[in-house]
């Protein structure tokens, strides 16, 4: 299961502070885990690739009406804590959240992941940041950039380590990657909006894909709720690799997708 966890709230501290125990889907992110609550009916590459599971203790402390923070302690990234993994280990976050006085923009960033680094299934350390700005009631944008790396990284399964989340890098040792994404929402009616994504991701060598290249992400869709419980979002998609071919099993550069999902809500 994804999150299964008790909060605990405690009013007292400046103005509130959040206690969550137990596993939880990563702190920072534009997109979500949940379908119905993510802004298109795909992923970003970005999102498909940085920490998605964490279990331990996190606090959201909520200092006056612009600065929240939130500090964290977890066994780690993806891993069990009785998982045998060399990225089961003591990890911190510490994420700072800023709003603007006027509620037009927001700042979100910090180290999500803070241990030693140490080549595991899933243990990249991530810095991540969000900014998010309000036009006006019609057009709303987010934009998002981690870089995320690894020490002592190897090519192939090891004792330690005989399976990824990813992909084994194509070199050994330092393993690093970054991207940048933006979201861009249009509200064309009461219940239709059109989201525009753009996004960067660079493998630099290959320890999250399998293929040591940079890609680009250009999509666009619809979100229409024709009533209180349906939500239908059609998107058209197209992905692209630079140093290699990484779609279609390795033979191509590019990809094309039309989808359509529809969320039943009950």
């Amino acid at each position: 299961m994804p999150m299964v966890y008790l909060d605990l709230y405690i009013p007292y501290i400046f103005q509130g502070m959040n206690i969550r125990i137990g596993r939880i889907i990563s702190m920072p992110d534009i997109e979500a885990q949940l379908a119905p609550n993510n802004l298109m009916a795909t992923h970003a590459i970005l999102y498909g690739f940085d920490p998605y599971c964490q279990e331990g203790i996190f606090t959201t402390t909520k200092i006056n009406d612009q600065w929240t923070i939130q500090l964290a302690i977890s066994d780690g990234t993806d891993v069990a804590i009785w998982q045998e993994d060399p990225g089961r280990q003591v990890t911190g976050a510490v994420m700072v959240h800023w709003i603007a006085p006027n509620q037009m923009d927001s700042i979100y960033a910090g180290d999500n992941v803070i241990n030693n680094g140490k080549f595991g299934y899933n243990n990249m350390q991530q810095i991540v940041g969000t900014w998010t700005h309000k036009f006006n009631d019609k057009i709303y944008t987010a934009t998002e950039a981690w870089y995320m790396w690894e020490h002592d990284a190897i090519d192939h399964p090891t004792p330690e380590v005989p399976f990824r989340s990813g992909s084994f890098p194509v070199h050994n040792g330092y393993a690093p990657e970054w991207a940048v994404v933006n979201y861009t929402m249009f509200r064309l009616a009461p219940n239709t909006f059109f989201t525009v994504r753009n996004e960067y991701f660079n493998d630099k060598v290959g320890s999250r894909t399998g293929f040591a290249t940079d890609y680009s992400e250009h999509s666009i869709g619809i979100t229409w709720w024709p009533d209180k419980l349906i939500t239908i979002r059609p998107e058209l998609r197209y992905d692209h690799s630079y140093a290699e071919r990484a779609y279609n099993n390795g033979t191509r550069h590019n990809q094309l997708v039309f989808t359509t999902d529809m969320i039943l809500h009950f």
